[in-house]
């Protein structure tokens, strides 16, 4: 899916954003999720910006698909409909992880190891189980793109047992 309309803020009102892709994770021993991707154009370097996007639009879905309060079989009809149009079976709650995507600078780099060191400690209790950082190489001449890597400590495929990342979870 891509374009993946948010209907909630953060606030409980009609929300306008738009996921820009979400990926569905196999289950296993971490069970079954989905990731939110905030992609950014070459150049940019708002990483804060871009991660606080992607962790609203993450919380924002999780909210949508998972906490219905008006029963607990209404919460668990809403959470099966998401599982529907997601492709996703069971009934336990859908897990969401927010990732950035941005360009591979050494700028980028330095500035997201320190912020989303600060982040990873705080999502104890969060909506979002993870968090991640997936670089780009990007050739300006030939106008694509030339590699993929994740930040190191921050792949949001797999939930670290040793990072800074795992640091507040529960």
């Amino acid at each position: 899916f891509t374009e993946i309309g948010v209907s909630v803020a953060e606030t409980g009102e009609p929300g306008t954003g738009n996921i820009d892709l979400l990926v569905r994770r196999l289950g296993g021993a971490q069970g079954a999720g989905f990731l939110v991707f905030e992609l950014k154009k070459p150049g940019e370097k708002g990483v804060e910006a871009a991660l606080q996007q992607a962790l609203r639009y993450a919380m924002a879905l999780h909210i949508e698909a998972n906490d219905c309060k008006e029963s607990k079989e209404r919460d668990l009809e809403n959470r099966g409909n998401y599982r529907t149009v997601f492709g996703s079976r069971g009934n336990a709650k859908l897990k969401m992880g927010a990732v950035v995507v941005l360009e591979n600078t050494e700028t980028v780099k330095s500035k997201a190891l320190e912020i989303l060191a600060q982040y990873g400690g705080q999502l104890k209790g969060s909506r979002v189980d993870r968090i991640g950082m997936l670089l780009y190489g990007f050739d300006k001449k030939e106008r694509k793109v030339t590699s993929w890597e994740w930040l190191p400590g921050w792949d949001a495929r797999e939930l670290p047992s040793s990072s800074s990342q795992t640091a507040g979870w529960r």
